[in-house]
């Protein structure tokens, strides 16, 4: 077994090939790396495409991405329960998340319209505020099929985020 300063230059010896290869041809070279590049490559490019749409993947996207699995998953179990299960709605529901998505992107390459080739100034980061109001909107979602399954929670809390998601967009969202 060779020691770390020499599978890091072995590494680099191999990047360096890498770029040396036509595009078809880098697959190859990675493939002696270990590891199943024809999964591993385009995953990991798509990610990094997602990542770049979105403005990152930072604490907020990480914390939408896991309110959206638990309300998923709470709201599954809920219909299972009731015995309620329709594709249509989870069709809508997949949709909704996509548009989600969508709102995130926008906001996003809002941002970097605003603070550069427009020279505007805004106060406030819209990617972030749309991700916020989405999570709010989430975690009521969360809480309320909770409480279906009886976990007590207290009222003030849902009044709470319910004041807040309707502060931000003006009217009463739950229509």
């Amino acid at each position: 077994m060779t020691n770390e300063s020499e599978m890091k230059a072995e590494c680099m010896e191999k990047v360096n090939t890498i770029t040396g290869y036509a595009g078809f041809r880098i697959g190859d070279a990675l493939r002696g790396m270990g590891g199943n590049v024809d999964v591993k490559l385009p995953a990991s490019c798509a990610a990094g495409f997602m990542s770049w749409l979105c403005g990152g993947i930072d604490q907020l996207v990480m914390t939408l991405a896991l309110f959206w699995a638990i309300d998923f998953c709470l709201g599954f179990a809920r219909a299972v329960k009731t015995s309620t299960i329709s594709a249509s709605k989870m069709k809508s529901g997949a949709g909704k998340l996509v548009l989600y998505g969508f709102a995130i992107i926008v906001g996003h390459h809002l941002d970097g319209l605003l603070h550069s080739g427009a020279h505007l100034t805004f106060p406030l980061a819209i990617r972030d505020a749309v991700a916020c109001y989405l999570a709010i909107n989430e975690s009521i979602s969360i809480f309320e099929h909770m409480s279906f399954f009886g976990v007590p929670l207290p009222a003030p809390l849902l009044k709470r985020l319910r004041t807040y998601r309707d502060g931000v967009c003006g009217e009463d969202a739950s229509k």
